[in-house]
């Protein structure tokens, strides 16, 4: 029953149109995510993957001994998780809501409420069942959304800075400790 509810959640057309938004959404705040900016010697600025690939090679320069500056321009990276995952948050949450808004108030549009719940396990095995599915459903695609989302900013800008403690840097991480 529960591969039927979700089956049922993902042919409306208008749970297929918001999750095709939600990966749309979600390759464009990987874009502004990997929006980085490099100014060389000669004040010229530099974006895109060149700019990338020029901030590792300076941040190799900086190996050693990590002291709160050190710390600070290592984790660029991670930065721009923290900058843009509250975005990500808030459209991930608007779409799950309305992909499990109809799972319950379908029957009593389709007027399959008193068949369903005239039923010997109708009552128990239903609900228990939608339940499932809803649970399956937000938690499957919350994880897909943030890995992909995390796994393509820390491979395009990196994950260096990984092991360093983020209570140390105050700026990239709302922390309250």
């Amino acid at each position: 029953m529960v591969k039927f509810e979700i089956k049922k959640v993902f042919l409306r057309r208008g749970n297929q149109i918001a999750v095709a938004l939600l990966a749309v959404l979600l390759c464009v705040v990987c874009f502004f995510a990997g929006n980085i900016s490099y100014v060389n010697e000669s004040g010229e600025t530099e974006t895109g993957f060149q700019a990338v690939k020029k901030l590792r090679e300076e941040q190799k320069e900086w190996a050693g001994f990590l002291d709160e500056v050190k710390i600070r321009k290592v984790i660029e990276g991670w930065k721009q998780i923290f900058l843009y995952f509250p975005t990500i948050l808030m459209i991930l949450m608007l779409v799950l809501g309305y992909l499990i808004s109809g799972i319950f108030a379908r029957e009593f549009q389709w007027k399959a409420d008193s068949i369903l719940f005239s039923s010997m396990y109708g009552k128990d095995k239903a609900v228990s069942a939608k339940v499932k599915a809803c649970f399956y459903i937000v938690t499957g695609i919350y994880w897909c959304t943030v890995l992909l989302y995390t796994g393509a900013v820390l491979l395009y800008l990196g994950a260096d800075g990984a092991f360093c403690p983020v209570q140390a840097n105050s700026s990239g991480w709302k922390s309250f400790y």
